[in-house]
C-alpha cells in the first residue's frame, strides 16, 4: 500500500462515520480552506535538522450533531521545497488528523476514534487511539479528554533506521481539547496529546519511550467567514519530531 493511500484509509474512517449518520440533527457543520506559516523558535532547528520555517496548506471539516461530533483535516506542509532534505530543507510532508467521540447514551460518555496520519520522502507513520472520551463543560470552557489504547505502525526510508518497517499496538494516549470564547469574536483553545508507553517497535523509528505535543492558541473570527489564528505549539517525540522543540504558526481560513 503506497503512502497516499495509507494517509487516505483515517480519513476515509471519519467519512464513513459521518455518513452512516446522514439522518442525525446536525448543530455545526462547516469546511474550512486556509494556509499559513510555521516558524521554529528556540532551539527546535538546533535539536531537529531536518525541521525548518515552512509555509502550509490545510483543509478541514467539523460536525457537530446529536451523535456527537467529528473532526478532521488534511495538511500539505513545505510544498514550494523540493524533494531533497535534511541540509537545512524540510521534506514535503501530507499529515492527516481526525476525531470522532460517539455518545453512549445521554451520558456525558463517548466512544472515541481518533488518527493522525504523516507521511513524506523520509517516513511513514500511522497513529490510532481507540478509547471513551468525557465531554467537558466548565462554564464557558468546553471540549473533551480522552483515553484509549494506541496502535501504531510506520516505515523509514531514510536515516539509521533506513528500511525498518514495524505495526504493533504501542501503549496508550490520552488527549484534552478545549475551546472558550472571550468575546463575540475571540476565542482560545488549548490541545495536549500524549503517548505513553510506546512498544519498543516504534521506538525503533527514533522516538523515546513516551512524547507529547501541547499547544494553546487564539482564534479572531473575522468578516465574511474569515478568521485568522495564532497558535504556539511545543512537541516532544511526537508527531515525526525526534527531538524537542516550539513551534510558532499563523494561519488564515475561510469558511462556508
Amino acid at each position: 500500500m503506497n503512502k497516499l493511500l495509507k494517509i487516505a484509509v483515517p480519513t476515509l474512517l471519519a467519512c464513513a462515520c459521518a455518513s452512516s449518520m446522514a439522518q442525525a440533527e446536525v448543530f455545526v457543520q462547516k469546511t474550512m480552506v486556509s494556509t499559513g506559516y510555521e516558524a521554529l523558535v528556540g532551539d527546535a532547528a538546533d535539536n531537529n535538522p531536518t525541521q525548518q520555517d515552512q509555509i502550509f496548506a490545510r483543509v478541514a471539516s467539523v460536525t457537530v450533531a446529536d451523535w456527537g461530533s467529528a473532526i478532521g483535516w488534511l495538511k500539505f506542509e513545505n510544498f514550494a521545497e523540493g524533494a531533497e532534505a535534511g541540509n537545512g530543507e524540510s521534506y514535503v510532508t501530507t499529515k492527516a488528523w481526525m476525531k470522532v467521540d460517539k455518545n453512549i447514551g445521554d451520558t456525558p460518555f463517548n466512544l472515541w476514534i481518533q488518527s493522525f496520519t504523516i507521511g513524506n520522502q523520509a517516513t511513514f507513520e500511522e497513529n490510532l487511539y481507540l478509547g471513551a472520551s468525557y465531554d467537558v463543560g466548565l462554564g464557558p470552557v468546553k471540549g473533551t479528554v480522552g483515553l484509549g489504547a494506541q496502535y501504531a505502525y510506520g516505515h523509514m526510508s531514510q536515516g539509521p533506521a533506513n528500511g525498518y518497517s514495524f505495526a504493533s499496538m504501542s501503549g496508550y494516549a490520552l488527549v484534552l481539547q478545549l475551546g472558550m470564547p472571550m468575546t463575540k469574536e475571540l476565542s482560545a483553545k488549548l490541545y495536549y496529546e500524549g503517548q505513553f508507553n510506546r512498544s519498543e517497535e516504534h521506538q525503533a523509528l527514533g522516538y523515546d519511550d513516551t512524547g507529547f505535543q501541547a499547544a494553546v492558541g487564539a482564534v479572531y473570527k473575522l468578516p465574511l467567514g474569515f478568521t485568522t489564528e495564532l497558535v504556539y505549539k511545543y512537541r516532544d517525540n511526537w508527531g515525526g519530531l525526534k527531538d524537542t522543540g516550539g513551534l510558532l504558526f499563523a494561519e488564515v481560513s475561510y469558511s462556508f
